[in-house]
């Protein structure tokens, strides 16, 4: 295992430290101005609470149940109603003459307790349908319909449509599975086709080993998204241990200005520099946890699995990150003096109530100085940013005044996001708007970036609706092919070639094409 390997770990121990969470923090405002004796070292992990726009357990289980979220990430899609219209258009003539009358236009209907869904998806491109979708479960059966792809109707399973549809999407419906159903009535098991029993089987087994490894912690959840919630916080708070009453400063002023959110404010700085002792110590602490608590290693192999590349790199981080023979034991001193001799500080600011204001994590990986910096506004703004060296990415969040939620009906913040990245050369800009209408009915969403000079100015509009009208057309009986006791590779074969011919209208596409 080379010095390379060791020095990412260095970077990851970093970056994870900055998630932390905590109860809110105890300020005493008869403190002096100048030095503040610190009490104990959750004063200044509690700070970071309010840092951050989603805790610890919201990061592993998702910060919201937005649509858009699941679609982006893969995670379990929530109950939804709505109509959903994609367009686009460009302050250059000749490519709007491309984008006019061309659009995606997405109906949909899930309901997950009453086992309903119904899809429908149609691309427009100048007035043409090049694609129409249509997809539908209810109760245990289930159809698939696209006259773009196939004159025929296919007639299915709801668990072999749900199989074929996560399979090959990697999004989660996380509907009830036949073996449940069957479960519950034992003549049904023996009556119904099983599809993708391998895939059912390896699921059920590792619930059940989800929930047994959840003992070694004394964990009381019983669904693999708690046990996962817990796992993490776990490991994180052996991480956590770096930080001590010991290295951890503070100073107060009246004048702090946080330039990113542009505000002064009175509070306190927290800074906590962890010593080569302070990080050895904790590696051993981690060490000792990976090695008696079998679920910590399943679960960071079940995190480190999910990158669909798994690199020499990778495996490497998490043959250490588990102790695999007591790697990370025999490299925790390389490991804790590259981390104190890599000008480590992690640096917090809370305001004269106690609520954290600004976050600053700075340190140099591989001769790279790297900086995590997060404000926060009085009045809810949120600036993010991360930087190596010359070249940077930050998120300025500014929320609506006039919207009593703050989330739209896709999971998106009424208001505005600013994205910036920047390096030597270039900086690119990105402005996100969504505001609600006047009669409540709908949302829009606009995506406004600049794509070079050669096409100018895009807009992408989103309008999403608090209602669907999703339904599935009529076909004739003998245009449907009943697939219920299909073998699981003819399954497959349909969801395969539905994936492959969408794939390539999608891409195909000019609204996509001139966004991508």
């Amino acid at each position: 295992m080379n010095s390379k390997i060791v020095t990412t770990l260095t970077a990851a121990i970093t970056c994870l430290s900055i998630v932390s969470g905590g109860a809110a923090i105890y300020y005493d405002k008869t403190h002096d101005k100048g030095n503040i004796t610190i009490d104990s070292r959750e004063e200044f992990l509690s700070v970071n609470q309010d840092l951050m726009p989603q805790t610890a357990a919201s990061i592993v289980q998702g910060s919201g149940d937005g649509f858009l979220e699941a679609m982006f990430t893969g995670r379990e899609i929530p109950d939804t109603d709505t109509d959903i219209l994609i367009w686009a258009k460009s302050d250059k003539p000749e490519f709007q003459t491309m984008l006019e009358d061309t659009s995606l236009d997405l109906k949909i209907h899930y309901d997950k307790n009453n086992s309903e869904a119904l899809i429908n998806a149609f691309i427009t491109e100048n007035g043409s349908q090049t694609l129409s979708l249509y997809a539908d479960i209810e109760g245990d059966t289930a159809g698939l319909y696209s006259p773009s792809i196939s004159e025929y109707y296919y007639d299915l399973t709801k668990e072999q449509f749900i199989n074929g549809f996560e399979t090959t999407t990697g999004i989660s419906l996380a509907a009830t599975s036949n073996a449940e159903d069957a479960s519950q009535d034992p003549a049904k098991e023996s009556a119904d086709p099983q599809p993708l029993d391998d895939a059912a089987d390896d699921q059920n087994a590792n619930t059940e080993s989800s929930a047994t490894s959840s003992t070694d912690t004394n964990d009381s959840h019983t669904d693999n998204t708690s046990i996962e919630d817990s796992e993490f916080m776990n490991i994180l708070d052996v991480i956590l241990t770096a930080v001590t009453k010991d290295n951890v400063t503070a100073t107060y002023s009246d004048n702090l200005h946080l330039e990113h959110v542009d505000e002064t404010i009175s509070g306190t700085t927290y800074t906590c520099q962890p010593s080569a002792d302070d990080f050895e110590n904790m590696l051993y602490d981690l060490c000792d946890y990976m090695d008696t608590h079998e679920s910590a290693r399943s679960y960071i192999h079940n995190i480190l699995g999910n990158i669909s590349d798994k690199s020499d790199t990778v495996l490497d981080i998490e043959t250490l990150l588990v102790n695999e023979d007591g790697c990370l034991k025999n490299k925790a001193k390389e490991i804790a003096t590259n981390l104190s001799c890599s000008a480590f500080t992690w640096s917090v600011i809370s305001d004269s109530t106690g609520i954290g204001r600004a976050l600053n994590l700075s340190f140099i990986c591989n001769g790279t100085n790297i900086v995590l910096t997060c404000e926060k506004a009085s009045k809810g703004a949120m600036y993010m940013s991360t930087s190596l060296d010359d070249s940077y990415i930050s998120i300025l969040t500014t929320p609506s005044k006039d919207c009593e939620s703050a989330a739209s009906h896709l999971g998106l913040s009424y208001g505005t996001i600013e994205i910036t990245a920047c390096d030597k050369s270039n900086t690119t800009k990105a402005l996100i708007t969504t505001t609600r209408s006047e009669d409540n009915t709908k949302d829009e969403t606009v995506i406004s970036f600049n794509t070079g000079s050669h096409i100018g100015n895009i807009e992408l509009h989103i309008e999403s609706k608090n209602s669907s009208t999703a339904s599935m057309p009529f076909t004739p009986a003998e245009m449907h092919i009943d697939m219920t006791s299909s073998s699981d590779e003819e399954v497959m074969t349909v969801f395969k070639t539905y994936h492959n011919k969408i794939t390539s209208i999608l891409l195909s596409s000019k609204i996509l094409g001139m966004i991508l």
